[in-house]
């Protein structure tokens, strides 16, 4: 695998414009704040990411395509996804999650943030 490139200077040389992001813009947009944690979560085989050629760079890269983010959004939920989800505050539902005893998603103790298994939040919200 090519190293990765900082966000700031793909985002320069080739804007993307695909329906394919980058771990970093993923990450980001479901709110995992660190993009170190979903790379993470993607290396560990907890959810797929596509490898494919940078557009510009032609360096291989992983890519969240709409495949994979569906995946994702299949297994886990992080304090965003879920208030959407919900319509309720992310900040009540960590309560609630806490007070059920709802543990975030660390498989072998690996700190992946603030996210959780979706079946385990719908239940506690069932």
């Amino acid at each position: 695998m090519s190293e990765t490139w900082p966000l700031e200077v793909c985002s320069v040389l080739s804007p993307e414009t695909s329906s394919n992001q980058s771990i970093e813009l993923f990450s980001k947009s479901v709110g995992i704040g660190q993009p170190i944690r979903m790379r993470r979560l993607v290396l560990n085989g907890h959810t797929p990411a596509t490898e494919m050629a940078h557009p510009k760079l032609k360096t291989k890269q992983l890519f969240i395509t709409r495949d994979d983010a569906d995946a994702f959004h299949r297994r886990f939920y992080t304090p965003r996804t879920m208030a959407q989800a919900h319509g309720k505050s992310w900040q009540s539902m960590t309560a609630t999650l806490r007070a059920a005893g709802v543990e975030a998603f660390s498989p072998d103790g690996e700190d992946y943030g603030t996210l959780y298994l979706r079946h385990d939040v719908d239940r506690a919200f069932a």
